[in-house]
């Protein structure tokens, strides 16, 4: 969704064609492999998750400083990295460890619950906060451009000019 609907949505909503960006698109297999075929020339834009990045910020400078995020472009607009449990929890312990997610960093804002680096808290997720994610999926349909990601291949470098 990210990597492929998410930046068409944003195209159509500022009334550009995909085609016109993009000569192809290349599906990278994780948010992580896309930031580094940007560093590596391999693409020339990605999108990305943000906690993916501030993990890599944090704990891989030099792959960070070869990369950059555009400013003021915000792609995401429905809830990220659920939390999920085995279907055969029993559904009392389920709630209960959902009920123990959300009071983690319930406290102030900004305190983020111990020792989970890059979260600040958990929330509980209706159906109706994916409404975003449907919008995106609506509009990106109408655009030109591949209806789904390409199949995965692997990336070629590009040609360098002569």
């Amino acid at each position: 969704l990210s990597g492929f609907h998410v930046p068409r949505h944003w195209l159509a909503r500022h009334a550009e064609e995909p085609a016109a960006f993009f000569e192809s698109w290349v599906r990278a297999g994780s948010h992580r492999r896309a930031l580094e075929m940007v560093a590596e020339g391999l693409a020339t834009c990605a999108a990305c998750d943000n906690l993916v990045l501030q993990r890599i910020r944090a704990t891989e400078p030099e792959l960070a400083a070869r990369v950059r995020a555009l400013d003021g472009v915000q792609l995401a607009m429905s809830p990220i990295q659920p939390v999920v449990a085995r279907r055969s929890l029993e559904p009392e312990a389920r709630a209960a460890l959902a009920e123990a997610l959300c009071r983690l960093g319930a406290g102030v804002p900004g305190d983020a619950p111990t020792g989970l680096r890059f979260v600040e808290r958990f929330v509980r997720v209706l159906d109706e906060h994916y409404d975003g994610t449907r919008e995106i999926l609506r509009v990106a349909a109408q655009v030109g451009g591949p209806a789904e990601p390409p199949t995965r291949r692997r990336a070629k470098r590009p040609r360098r000019a002569r």
